[in-house]
């Protein structure tokens, strides 16, 4: 059976691994979600922060010398 890659956010990952734990009693291998790997980290919320962070820094008024 092919594996299926899994991508996400963080919060992503930790649900599908709670998913993962929940299922792994079960006799089949796709019950057991085992075809789901590589399970990829994708960090929309980090990026998003960040972008938030640099549009404070160059559009507050207390960084602005003037």
């Amino acid at each position: 059976m092919a594996s299926i890659p899994l991508g996400g956010d963080q919060l992503t990952r930790v649900t599908f691994d709670s998913a993962r734990v929940l299922r792994s009693g079960t006799h089949s291998r796709t019950e057991r979600f085992d075809q789901l790997s590589p399970v990829i980290e994708e960090l929309f919320h980090v990026q998003q922060d960040l972008l938030e962070v640099c549009e404070w820094y160059l559009y507050s008024d207390s960084f602005h010398i003037g």
